[in-house]
């Protein structure tokens, strides 16, 4: 664990802020249960974004200690390691109602407040007061899952879900990539091949509404009535120069022999699998039409991946990228080569590279949110580029 030391003492290193951005870092005693257990947290699933995003604001640049002096106030919560959208005492939900106090506080002192978000639900229902008052998300998914209403669910006693579409403002919430453990990331790293060295055309290893190894997990795509990855399992599978199933112990080095990686929505229409490929430098294939993603006002993501319709898997998607592989290589050459250039934007363990991390783009959002700078456009949700 390469930040270890940030959670044995008082580490003195102090990282490039990569904006004219000042951050109060809001750690209160009366929320303080909300981030404790780093070192747990850190190695639970999604909670590590939330760990590490912390940890680094306290050690940037960017950080002021009067909050009279910020930008913003950062208040540091970590909601997925602590299922915050399930209070277990009266306790937790006291200092809930004590911490919206004191983000309405710093609102009225006209001081906007970050809360960061790392999966597909949203663990912290926010009041709506507060985000009239301009509370600002960082998250890793835009339209995040909430339980769907009587007439949407089938009358089967199951609970079922459905995308919200409005609780996203883009114009100051935004979204950031989902940190890769270290350890996932080493690996994945490890088996990277060069490009003349790849032997599969794709590649995909994962869990699936008919998985038969867990089924808890398989109830859970069921809920929110994921089909995509069992289209891709259908269609892929039996084709030549592809290694496509459920999970294996091979995951790290068939993505790091594949030319392309095809990321199909998970729960959400976010995924960590689009970040665990910029470690085995392998082309992303997203299928998940409506997935934002990070930093689109910066980075051109139709140099180093593709965007296909998810309801056209099994028409033409094969097909297309066996063409590209045989015919047109030259342009898989120059596409893998930017996934390792645009890699740095989506590693959480470079904390000290001033000109490309999440960090660096977690505050180039909030200045370009302060500042009204013009930044390019995202394209449409719904466009697709292949």
């Amino acid at each position: 664990f390469r930040q270890l030391s940030w959670f044995l003492g008082q580490d003195t290193d102090q990282f490039p802020c990569g904006a004219d951005v000042k951050i109060f870092v809001d750690e209160d005693e009366s929320h303080a249960q909300f981030r404790s257990k780093p070192i747990v947290c850190s190695t639970r699933g999604l909670s590590f974004t939330e760990v590490w995003l912390h940890q680094y604001l306290k050690r940037s640049a960017c950080r002021v200690d009067d909050p009279a002096d910020a930008d913003y106030v950062y208040m540091p919560i970590y909601a997925s390691c602590h299922d915050l959208d399930n209070p277990k005492n009266s306790m937790t939900e006291k200092a809930l109602a004590s911490m919206w106090e004191r983000i309405s506080t710093f609102a009225d002192m006209g001081r906007k407040v970050v809360l960061a978000f790392t999966g597909e639900k949203w663990k912290l229902p926010v009041p709506g007061h507060l985000r009239q008052k301009g509370l600002t998300l960082a998250v890793v998914e835009a339209r995040p899952i909430i339980p769907a209403p009587p007439e949407a669910s089938p009358q089967d006693g199951k609970n079922y879900s459905i995308h919200c579409k409005d609780c996203f403002h883009p114009e100051r919430d935004f979204v950031i990539p989902s940190a890769v453990t270290p350890t996932d990331g080493g690996r994945l790293a490890s088996f990277q091949r060069a490009t003349a060295d790849r032997d599969y055309i794709a590649a995909f290893r994962g869990e699936h509404a008919g998985t038969k190894t867990r089924s808890d997990v398989a109830q859970g795509y069921r809920e929110v009535n994921e089909t995509i990855r069992v289209a891709v399992l259908n269609t892929f599978q039996p084709l030549p120069n592809t290694s496509v199933g459920g999970p294996h112990m091979g995951y790290s080095f068939f993505m790091g022999s594949s030319h392309f990686c095809l990321v199909p929505k998970g729960r959400g229409f976010w995924t960590v699998r689009m970040y665990e490929v910029f470690y085995a430098g392998c082309i992303p294939v997203l299928l998940s039409d409506d997935y934002v993603l990070p930093f689109e006002s910066w980075l051109d993501w139709r140099r180093f991946s593709i965007k296909w319709p998810s309801s056209r898997v099994h028409d033409g998607l094969y097909e297309h990228l066996r063409n590209m592989v045989t015919e047109r290589y030259d342009v898989v050459t120059s596409m893998q080569e930017e996934v390792k250039k645009v890699a740095c934007w989506f590693d959480y363990h470079q904390p000290a590279n001033a000109a490309c991390s999440p960090y660096v783009g977690f505050v180039r959002e909030l200045f370009a949110r302060k500042s009204g700078e013009p930044m390019r456009p995202p394209p449409a949700v719904t466009s697709y580029w292949y």
